[in-house]
C-alpha cells in the first residue's frame, strides 16, 4: 500500500485543467496531439479571430502539453502569458500561470512550478477570481505533498477546501477533503484522515464523479487497513476493485488488487487480528491462516499478471516481493526462493539508475549531463575513449556481452603479439573488476556460471539518511562528486578487508563477506570494516561542514546467514546474492540509527568477544517482526 502520494497528485492535478477552455470545444472533442494539432493549425494559418482568441489558444496548447511534451508546454505556455499581458488579461494570465506551473510540475522542476502557481494565486487574489484561486492552492499543497513538507501542504490544501465552500465548488470541497485525509492518513492520524477522506466520498458520490468515488474508496480502504480494521478495509477495496474495473482503470485495479493481497497477508501476520468479520461478508475472510494466505497469494499474482501486461515495473517489484513472502509464509520455499530470485532480477532495472532518477529532478537540462556521469560506467567510459579498437581473444569473447561500447575489429590482425596482449590484458582486467576472481575463471572456462549456496555470509547495507532532501539542494555535478567520493572510500575499506563488494543501488552499498570463498573474510572483518566505514562518513561530514557545505550521514546494517550467489541476466551480467539473509540486513540498516553499526543477534553471537555491543532489546523490522539487534561500539 504505496500508494498514498500518487493518489493525491492525481487527484489534484486533475484541477489543473481550468486552462482547458471554452475554446477547445470547437476542435470536436480531439485529444492529445492531434487536438494540440489542430490548435496550431489555426495559428499558423492566421485564422484566429483577434489577440485576445490568440491567447486563449497557446492556453490551451499549453494544458494539453504536460503529459505530452512539458518543454513544448513551457514554449506555448510563455507565448500565452506574453499575449495576455500585453493585453492586461488578467483571467488569462492566471490561467497561463497555472498552466505552465503543470509543465513544470511534470518536469520536476518544483521552485518554478511554485513561481508560476504564486503568480496565479496573486494574481486570482486580485482580481476576486475564485476559481483561480481553488486552483492555485490546490496545486501548490500538491507541490508541497510530494515534496513531503505536509504541513504546507495542509496549510494550501485547507484554503482550498474553504473557497470551494463558499462558491459551493463540490468537485474542489471532494479534491481538497481528499488531499487532506490522505496527508493525515499518511502522518498516521486515523481519525482525521477519516473524517475528511467520508466527506469528499459523500460529495463526489453526489456529484456523480465515479472516479473520485473509485479513488476516495481506495483511500478508505488502505486506512481501515492501516488500522487493523481488516473486514472493513476489505470492504472497501472491494468496492474500489469493482468501480475501477467499470471505469477502465485498469493501473490502478492493479495497486487494489495489490493493496487487497497485503490485506490478506496481514491477517495472517497479526498475532491478534482484531474486529476481523465486523461489517464484512462472511465469505470476504476464510477460517484458518492457510487459507487467508492462499487468498493473498491469488490476489498478488492477479495484480502481477495486470503489472506484466503494463509493464509497470516497480508494480511487478512489490508483487514479487509479496508473492515471495506469502509463499514463505506458506511454507513453500521454492516458491519463494523463485519469486525472490525474480524480485532481485528486475529490481536493478528499476534502481541501478537511481541516482539518475533522482538528480534528472534537479534540472531542466540534465539527460545528456547525467548519462556521461552515471558512477557505474565512468571507468568503462573512459577506457573506451582511448581504446576505440580494442578487441578481445577468442577466448574472452563472451566480455561483448559485459563492457559498454568496445567491439570486435578486424584490424586485430595486423596488430602486434605485444599489442594483443596489452588488450587482453585490459579485457581481464575488466573482468576481474566486474566479476569475483573464482565466477570469472568460471565463465572463461565454461561460458556460464552456476548459482552457489553458502552457508554462512556476513551482508553489509549502507544507506544515506535524507539523501532526496540533500539532492535537491546540490547541483547534478556536487551530488554525484560526492557519491563518487564515499563510494571509492568503501570500495577500498572493501578491498582491504576482502569484503565482496555487489552493488550500488541508489545512495546505498551492499556488500557481503564470506564468498565466493568462504574462508576469505569473517564476519568480525565485516563489522570492523563497517566501523570504519562509519568513521570515515563521520570525518567527511566534519571536513565539509568546515568548509560549510553539506555532507551525508549515513546508517549501517549487518546480518550473518545462508545465501544464494550467482549471475543474473545474459546481458551486463552481475554478481548477486539472494535469501532471506539479504532481506534482514537491509532491515538491520533501515531499523539502525546515523553514525552507528547495527548488527543482527545472529551476527552478535559470532563477533561478540571481539567487539563491545550495546543491546539494544527486540526491536521491530518491516517484514520481520521483533529482532534482537545490537550496536557496535
Amino acid at each position: 500500500m504505496k500508494h498514498i502520494l500518487k493518489f493525491i497528485l492525481l487527484v489534484l492535478l486533475s484541477l489543473a485543467g481550468i486552462g482547458k477552455n471554452i475554446y477547445a470545444q470547437k476542435m470536436g472533442g480531439l485529444q492529445g496531439q492531434q487536438a494540440i494539432d489542430s490548435f496550431l493549425k489555426v495559428i499558423n494559418t492566421g485564422k484566429y479571430k483577434n489577440d485576445s482568441e490568440k491567447a486563449q489558444i497557446y492556453i490551451t496548447v499549453c494544458s494539453l502539453y504536460p503529459n505530452i511534451n512539458a518543454d513544448e508546454g513551457i514554449k506555448y505556455g510563455q507565448m500565452a502569458l506574453e499575449q495576455a499581458t500585453k493585453l492586461n488579461w488578467k483571467n488569462a494570465m492566471v490561467r497561463s500561470n497555472l498552466n505552465l506551473g503543470a509543465n513544470y510540475h511534470n518536469k520536476s522542476d518544483y521552485p518554478k512550478a511554485l513561481d508560476h502557481f504564486l503568480k496565479s494565486l496573486k494574481l486570482s487574489e486580485e482580481i476576486g477570481f475564485k476559481p483561480g484561486i481553488i486552483n492555485s492552492t490546490a496545486n501548490l499543497g500538491a507541490i508541497y505533498a510530494f515534496q513531503k513538507d505536509f504541513q504546507k501542504a495542509l496549510e494550501y490544501y485547507f484554503m482550498t477546501l474553504k473557497i470551494s465552500e463558499e462558491v459551493s465548488n463540490k468537485i474542489g470541497i471532494a479534491t481538497a477533503s481528499g488531499n487532506i485525509g490522505s496527508i493525515y492518513q499518511v502522518q498516521n492520524e486515523y481519525a482525521k484522515a477519516m473524517e475528511y477522506l467520508n466527506k469528499a466520498l459523500k460529495v463526489s458520490e453526489e456529484t456523480g464523479h465515479v472516479v473520485f468515488i473509485a479513488k476516495f474508496t481506495v483511500a478508505l480502504g488502505t486506512n481501515y487497513a492501516r488500522q487493523k480494521n481488516y473486514s472493513l478495509a476489505l470492504d472497501y477495496l472491494l468496492k474500489a476493485l469493482k468501480l475501477n474495473k467499470d471505469i477502465g482503470d485498469t493501473y490502478t485495479v492493479a495497486q487494489v488488487l495489490e493493496d487487497i493481497g497485503s490485506t490478506y497477508y496481514d491477517i495472517a501476520t497479526d498475532s491478534i487480528p482484531a474486529n476481523l468479520h465486523q461489517a464484512a461478508p462472511v465469505t470476504v475472510i476464510p477460517a484458518g491462516k492457510a487459507a487467508v494466505v492462499e487468498k493473498a497469494i491469488d490476489y498478488f499474482q492477479q495484480s502481477l499478471a495486470i503489472s506484466r501486461e503494463l509493464n509497470a515495473m516497480e508494480l511487478m517489484l512489490e508483487n514479487y516481493k509479496a508473492l515471495a513472502n506469502a509463499y514463505k509464509l506458506s511454507g513453500n520455499y521454492k516458491m519463494a526462493i523463485e519469486y525472490t530470485e525474480k524480485f532481485h532480477s528486475i529490481q536493478d532495472s528499476i534502481y541501478s539508475n537511481d541516482n539518475t532518477v533522482k538528480i534528472a529532478k534537479l534540472e531542466t537540462k540534465r539527460e545528456a549531463d547525467l548519462k556521461e556521469k552515471q558512477i557505474s560506467i565512468n571507468k568503462l567510459e573512459s577506457i573506451k575513449k582511448r581504446n576505440e579498437r580494442i578487441i578481445f581473444s577468442i577466448g574472452l569473447g563472451f566480455l561483448l556481452l559485459l563492457v559498454s561500447g568496445l567491439f570486435f575489429n578486424l584490424n586485430f590482425v595486423r596488430k602486434s603479439r605485444k599489442a594483443i596482449q596489452k588488450e587482453k590484458d585490459i579485457s581481464e582486467g575488466l573482468l576481474l573488476n566486474i566479476l569475483p576472481a573464482e565466477v570469472a575463471q568460471e565463465l572463461k572456462v565454461k561460458g556460464y556460471s552456476d548459482a552457489k549456496h553458502f552457508d554462512q555470509a556476513t551482508v553489509l547495507f549502507t544507506d544515506f539518511k535524507g539523501f532526496t532532501q540533500m539532492s535537491e539542494k546540490l547541483s547534478p555535478a556536487q551530488l554525484v562528486a560526492e557519491l563518487d567520493h564515499c563510494f571509492k572510500g568503501f570500495d577500498e575499506i572493501m578491498h582491504k578487508y576482502g569484503i565482496e563488494k555487489i552493488k550500488t543501488i541508489g545512495d546505498s552499498y551492499m556488500a557481503v563477506g564470506g564468498l565466493p570463498d568462504p574462508s576469505s573474510c569473517t564476519p568480525d572483518k565485516v563489522v570492523q570494516a563497517a566501523l570504519e566505514m562509519t568513521a570515515f562518513i563521520l570525518k567527511r561530514k566534519a571536513d565539509k561542514e568546515k568548509e560549510g557545505m553539506l555532507s551525508f550521514e549515513m546508517r549501517v546494517g549487518i546480518h550473518t546467514g545462508p545465501v544464494v550467489a550467482g549471475i543474473v541476466g545474459i546481458k551486463k551480467f552481475q554478481y548477486d546474492i539472494w535469501g532471506d539473509t539479504v532481506n534482514t540486513a537491509s532491515r538491520m540498516e533501515s531499523s539502525g540509527e546515523v553514525g552507528k553499526v547495527n548488527i543482527s543477534g545472529t551476527t552478535y553471537e559470532l563477533v561478540k568477544d571481539k567487539f563491545t555491543c550495546q543491546y539494544r532489546g527486540k526491536v521491530s523490522a518491516k517484514g520481520k517482526g521483533e529482532v534482537d539487534m545490537y550496536f557496535v561500539s
